[in-house]
């Protein structure tokens, strides 16, 4: 009896804390947001000899009306241009809908995407552990990770590759979370997620294979 009494006290100490947990997730992850944003509002768009070939890209895709197979065509590279196809696309689409200030509307997908990874892995902090001061840690390290920061502000794929890669992870972690203990074979969603990977760019072979 003590046992069951002492069981059902902590389960409802873990759902009357998971709120607040779920609220500190949230203010981290905006507070991660907010100074990835003046970080990278300060530098500004940085371009790189990628950048500037994903642009002549995106201007071919543009001009041959989004059709792939002639636009593959025309623009030859070591690697097919296919395999680059889902980056470009966005950079066409930003140069469509912004013009010449496209690279603005680069550098804010990435810092979306930097901060949808976040909150995904401070979910799983969350999820896995229910430790707000683990919750914070994690939350710092992101604050001072480098790559991050040197990352966002560049018109490249490096971050939006990262977000489209680790959202796979994410939803088979979760995925298993709710499975519980014992053998299960993962829902067709978060296997589905790696296959566009390819498309994106050529590393993505490996996390498609």
């Amino acid at each position: 009896m003590k046992s069951a009494s002492a069981l059902l006290g902590r389960q409802a100490d873990e759902s009357e804390s998971a709120p607040l947990q779920r609220w500190l997730t949230i203010s981290v992850t905006i507070g991660i947001a907010l100074v990835y944003a003046v970080l990278t509002a300060h530098r500004g768009p940085v371009f790189s000899a990628d950048s500037a070939r994903y642009s002549r890209w995106a201007d071919l895709l543009i001009a041959s009306h989004f059709n792939y197979i002639s636009w593959s065509n025309s623009a030859d590279w070591v690697v097919p241009p296919l395999s680059y196809a889902g980056f470009v696309t966005l950079v066409a689409l930003n140069k469509v809908l912004l013009g010449s200030d496209w690279a603005y509307g680069i550098i804010a997908l990435n810092l979306a995407f930097a901060t949808a990874t976040a909150w995904m892995v401070l979910r799983l902090v969350e999820r896995l552990t229910a430790s707000r001061l683990l919750g914070v840690a994690a939350g710092v390290v992101f604050l001072v990770a480098f790559e991050f920061w040197l990352w966002i502000p560049y018109v490249l794929s490096a971050v939006s590759f990262m977000f489209l890669t680790f959202s796979a992870f994410f939803l088979l972690a979760v995925d298993a979370i709710r499975a519980g203990p014992g053998p299960r074979l993962p829902s067709g969603g978060p296997l589905a997620l790696p296959v566009p990977a390819p498309l994106y760019r050529p590393s993505g072979l490996a996390p498609a294979a």
